[in-house]
C-alpha cells in the first residue's frame, strides 16, 4: 500500500514538474496597416529570461520584405537583434548578455507583400525550453495541399460517377 501511494505521489509530482516553470508568454498583432505588422511580446505571470544565443522566431509568414525591433524592445534587451528575415520567418536573436522580461514590450514590425491575415506560428527560446504559440500575421491566400488533395478527391468522384452516354 505504501509503495502504491509513492507511485501515485511520485506520478503526481512528475505531472506538475513537467509544466514549465516560466511565465506565460505571448506574441500577438497589436496592429496591421497595409503591409506593416506590429507585435508585441508580452510576459504575464513570472519573468522569463533568453540567454546569449536564444531566439524569438515567427514563422508561417509569407511574403515578408522587412523587419526591425522595436525600440522599447532595444531598451529592454540591447543584445536582441534581427538575425534572420525569410519571406516565411523572422527571426530575432539575442547576441548580448542575459534579458529579463516581465510585462509588456512593443516587440517587432515586419513588412509584407502579403496582406492576407491569418494564423503563424511563434516560438521563444529561453533556458526553460521553448515557449509555442499562435498569432496573426500575414499568410498566403494559396488553399493548403489537403485542400487541393480534397478537391482532386470530389472531382474524381463526380467523374466515376457521371454515366457514359452511348451514341448511337
Amino acid at each position: 500500500m505504501n509503495r502504491l501511494f509513492g507511485l501515485c505521489v511520485a506520478a503526481v509530482f512528475a505531472a506538475v514538474c513537467s509544466q514549465p516553470c516560466w511565465g506565460d508568454a505571448i506574441i500577438t498583432l497589436e496592429s496591421h496597416t497595409g503591409g506593416t505588422y506590429d507585435y508585441d511580446l508580452a510576459v504575464t505571470t513570472q519573468a522569463i529570461a533568453i540567454q546569449n544565443g536564444q531566439d524569438i522566431v515567427l514563422s508561417g509568414l509569407a511574403g515578408v520584405t522587412s523587419a526591425a525591433v522595436s525600440s522599447s524592445l532595444a531598451s529592454a534587451c540591447a543584445g536582441l537583434t534581427v538575425s534572420s528575415v525569410a519571406s516565411e520567418s523572422v527571426t530575432l536573436a539575442n547576441e548580448g548578455g542575459q534579458c529579463f522580461f516581465l510585462g509588456s514590450y512593443g516587440t517587432l514590425e515586419l513588412v509584407s507583400s502579403v496582406t492576407t491575415d491569418g494564423v503563424v506560428d511563434f516560438s521563444i527560446q529561453t533556458p526553460g525550453g521553448f515557449i509555442t504559440g499562435t498569432t496573426d500575421g500575414p499568410v498566403s491566400s494559396v488553399p493548403e495541399p489537403a485542400t487541393w488533395e480534397l478537391l482532386l478527391a470530389c472531382v474524381s468522384a463526380l467523374c466515376i460517377r457521371r454515366p457514359r452516354q452511348r451514341v448511337v
